[in-house]
């Protein structure tokens, strides 16, 4: 059997996150699952790497009490422009500006704050063990996750939550090279990684689209 450090607080967050996923089978969708751990942990700082159009970030305020989210993201035309057309708008302004009025009600509070900037480059502005959960939802691609777990693991406390969206590998990562190919998804391959160099029990939940999450220990 494996040993994990702090296992303490490990088997605490599991003991909570297995009470939040017997409640019914919704709670196994990371717009349930998220915010449920959060406010039964009493988590009270966040981010989301990742914003797009601002929904899970608003799931997570909404539904728990947390103090701030924080909501960070480039906003770069035709990032992610993999998504079907009716769902994406290629403009990276318009896509912040629905951000802004969905959050509005928090941002006006001071519960939420928009950074447009790159995971890399925000991850810069806040220090180490801040954090009670992050969400990393961002450029997809091998470089990109790389760099998003590795620059915001640190910036979770011990007992917090390091967690991701899209835990798979494969075609499509809505990223292209220098000579404009398509990058693939690297999500499962750099997450299992870090977990198993690092010594990190790794979890997923969800159905078809998977979320993967792990407790700093």
């Amino acid at each position: 059997m494996r040993k994990y450090r702090n296992e303490a607080i490990l088997e605490e967050v599991e003991k909570a996150s297995g009470e939040v996923l017997s409640q019914r089978r919704m709670m196994h969708h990371r717009d349930h699952f998220f915010p449920a751990i959060i406010k039964k942990l009493d988590y009270q700082f966040a981010a989301e790497i990742g914003v797009d159009k601002g929904g899970f970030s608003n799931h997570l305020i909404s539904k728990s009490n947390l103090r701030k989210i924080f909501c960070v993201d480039p906003w770069i035309d035709n990032f992610g422009s993999g998504y079907i057309e009716v769902d994406f708008h290629p403009e990276g302004d318009a896509r912040m500006k629905e951000a802004q009025t969905l959050l509005k009600p928090y941002i006006e509070v001071d519960r939420a704050e928009l950074i447009r900037a790159t995971g890399l480059e925000a991850s810069a502005e806040f220090p180490d063990g801040y954090l009670d959960f992050v969400y990393i939802d961002a450029d997809h691609s091998l470089e990109g996750i790389f760099h998003d777990i590795y620059a915001w693991t640190p910036k979770v406390r011990v007992g917090g939550i390091v967690a991701g969206h899209d835990y798979k590998d494969g075609p499509d990562s809505g990223m292209k090279d220098y000579w404009g190919k398509g990058l693939d998804f690297h999500v499962k391959t750099v997450v299992d990684h870090y977990c198993d160099r690092y010594g990190y029990k790794l979890h997923s939940v969800g159905g078809r689209i998977m979320s993967w999450w792990f407790v700093k220990i």
